[in-house]
């Protein structure tokens, strides 16, 4: 009896690297989306801080200038956020594109394994059949 073969089999190892890869690249914009909101929250608790009761104007410039700083940065990590999101959205349809991919291969690895089995039982029953009429035709000297 033979064993099942498939002849996609390297295209479906190569897809599901493909799919893995992909689903890591999302990973790491996710991950890296993540530490911009922390950042952006970190930034809002700095800019919302009380300040100290007794200062002098040259602490008050200097809050301002950092203030502005502050603002500026918060600024420019919420564009950074809103390019993360239409990063992390286009490589989901990647993801989901690769995934497509590998199911429709591991599909037809399924299909043919399934006829492959149905061919083996058909060959199997055959050779039943044939060994079961060589005995009854040696056992009824025939």
């Amino acid at each position: 009896m033979r064993s099942f073969r498939f002849r996609l089999q390297r295209v479906l190892e190569w897809r599901a690297s493909r799919y893995d890869a992909e689903r890591l690249k999302l990973d790491g914009l996710i991950v890296e989306q993540r530490a911009v909101s922390n950042r952006i929250e970190q930034l809002r608790k700095d800019l919302s801080s009380p300040l100290p009761s007794r200062l002098t104007g040259v602490d008050l410039q200097a809050h301002a200038v950092h203030s502005a700083h502050l603002q500026r940065q918060l600024a420019e990590l919420n564009g950074c956020q809103q390019d993360l999101a239409r990063r992390i959205a286009l490589q989901q349809e990647c993801v989901l594109d690769a995934k497509r991919n590998c199911e429709l291969i591991e599909r037809l690895r399924d299909r043919a394994k399934a006829d492959w089995v149905y061919a083996e039982d058909r060959e199997n029953e055959a050779l039943s059949a044939e060994s079961y009429l060589a005995t009854w035709t040696r056992d009824n000297n025939l």
